[in-house]
């Protein structure tokens, strides 16, 4: 909970932990939407098996399942290329998954690994340029690039690439704006904390201001969902995404009613963003969040239309 804030407006399920929850249990009915295709292909799901370049040695299978094996073999290839190229994070979901040990398991569990390291990109690309929007920009980018390369992999194998990374997208923006949602609360909260005693002496830190104005709020909640959308038609679990999505959606309106209820006001000369802020109720601290909401780098002087916070 964030000191200073509402009580009343903290109690949610936070959307990153829903959304890490339903990739998760997305993971499991991915491997064996897998082990299904591979059985009705002729296939055996080889327990204690991780290897699929094996399939080359298999002479007793049919053309069918040769074929099935030989086009998700090269896929395997494609994924563990990314892999080896790339560092996943420390919060990967795929560290938090029992994956079978099994051709099935080891295929789901390398397009997991793919998509976190993905992920590890997409977080320097919004570290980079300072804007989560980039960030799940850089995210769907790669996982559409994945999924177009896997264009000779069997159907059964490119769905569970779409939709384990439809999910990651989700579930990385999710967490892009919780963790924005944590820091405006603290924002906030330190607004309405003394800095200095009479003496100048410290009290408080100030907290680091929040990233997500209420446009970017909306432009990365539409890039997430339109590549969901994107991936529906071949997923294994839509109406699991079509949750995942209306959970991104959910937490973009709460936040934007709870904290986000902006107007426009006509600044008519230079004037310093702390004056404005104190000019309209707001503490002069709260600076640091117009200048998000402007677009500005640091408190600075504005003028002409200048948006601020209702409070």
């Amino acid at each position: 909970m964030v000191a200073h804030v509402q009580d009343d407006i903290q109690c949610y399920t936070d959307p990153y932990d829903a959304n890490f929850e339903e990739t998760q249990t997305l993971n499991l009915e991915v491997q064996e939407s897998v082990a299904v295709s591979m059985q009705q292909t002729g296939v055996p799901d080889i327990p204690g098996s991780s290897d699929w370049s094996l399939i080359d040695v298999w002479g007793s299978l049919g053309d069918a399942a040769r074929s099935f094996g030989e086009a998700t073999n090269k896929a395997m290839g494609q994924l563990l290329g990314t892999i080896e190229s790339i560092k996943a994070p420390v919060d990967a979901i795929n560290t938090t998954i029992d994956y079978m040990d099994s051709l099935s398991g080891t295929l789901t569990k390398a397009i997991q690994e793919c998509c976190d390291s993905f992920v590890t990109l997409a977080r320097k690309a919004g570290s980079n340029k300072g804007k989560s929007r980039a960030s799940t920009a850089t995210l769907v980018t790669n996982a559409s690039s994945m999924l177009a390369a896997l264009y000779g992999a069997p159907a059964s194998v490119r769905a569970a690439f779409a939709t384990l990374a439809a999910a990651t997208v989700a579930t990385e923006t999710a967490k892009q704006i919780s963790d924005d949602e944590k820091k405006m609360g603290e924002s906030i909260a330190a607004e309405r904390v003394a800095i200095d005693d009479a003496e100048g002496r410290e009290l408080a830190s100030e907290s680091e201001p929040y990233l997500l104005s209420p446009d970017e709020l909306e432009d990365t909640l539409a890039l997430a969902r339109e590549f969901i959308q994107q991936v529906l038609p071949q997923a294994v679990s839509p109406y699991r995404l079509k949750k995942m999505a209306a959970t991104l959606s959910d937490a973009v309106l709460r936040i934007k009613l709870e904290y986000m209820t902006t107007k426009t006001i006509n600044v008519t000369h230079e004037t310093p963003l702390h004056k404005i802020a104190l000019d309209n109720k707001l503490n002069y601290k709260a600076a640091e969040r117009l200048c998000a909401l402007n677009n500005a780098k640091n408190p600075t002087f504005m003028k002409g239309e200048v948006l601020v916070y209702a409070e």
